[in-house]
């Protein structure tokens, strides 16, 4: 069964594509190449909003942390879920179950 996303917006964070890029850190030159690219790509997108790095982000995210230490929960995660209760949305491209435990819907189940 395939599932088409059609008529969305597309949101994301400078939190995430920090993390993205963090990931290739230590790939290689030619794979922080693609992920650069990737991420210039998704920054000219007209069609992408980007959440900025707010100024009280960080601390709203780590209270998420300290009230969620039962979960595996990253920092990035909280500031995602801190970003997405911000503006009311409530499903996500990702596989990450952490968004489910949260009581968000992931797109893009395993």
């Amino acid at each position: 069964m395939s599932t088409q996303i059609v008529r969305c917006r597309i949101i994301t964070s400078e939190i995430v594509l920090t993390e993205f890029l963090n990931f290739f850190g230590e790939k290689g030159e030619s794979l922080r190449r693609a992920a650069v690219g990737m991420v210039d790509e998704i920054l000219a997108d007209p069609n992408v909003r980007i959440w900025p790095l707010a100024d009280d982000l960080f601390d709203c995210a780590l209270d998420l942390y300290r009230s969620r230490l039962d979960k595996g929960y990253s920092l990035t995660d909280c500031s995602t879920m801190v970003l997405m209760s911000d503006e009311g949305v409530t499903e996500i491209l990702s596989t990450d179950p952490h968004f489910e435990q949260h009581g968000l819907t992931i797109l893009l189940k395993q």
